[in-house]
């Protein structure tokens, strides 16, 4: 039996998207008003900009947001993100967090279906 990469990839997506992942809320860009409940894993970090060694500090402090979600809950619900889409992270710790949908990332194989994402 051939060892099938794609699958063992799918399935350790699918299993770290269960255990990561936070309930939220997408609205379309389109359909104003329409929410659909859905689950995403929320990255985040900062990047810091500036010459540390000569001026002793950042400049900047870029924050980078990506949101990630799963392909099949999408297909399931019939959505389609869309850049503007607004992502409400709907778990208590969260407050609500709102992140606008910016670019989606190329596609990196089954599962994930990623996007960055800014504050509004």
């Amino acid at each position: 039996m051939a060892y099938d990469r794609a699958a063992l990839i799918a399935r350790s997506r699918k299993t770290v998207h269960a255990v990561q992942a936070i309930p939220a809320n997408y609205e379309h860009p389109s359909y104003p008003g329409v929410v659909t409940g859905l689950s995403v894993r929320w990255h985040n970090r900062s990047v810091l900009h500036g010459n540390m060694v000569e001026a002793g500090y950042n400049d900047i402090i870029e924050g980078i947001n990506r949101i990630i979600f799963d392909q099949d809950e999408l297909n399931e619900k019939g959505v389609v993100p869309e850049r503007g889409g607004v992502v409400t992270l709907t778990a208590p710790a969260y407050n609500s967090i709102a992140l606008i949908l910016d670019s989606q990332d190329p596609t990196t194989g089954p599962v994930n279906n990623s996007w960055l994402a800014v504050k509004p």
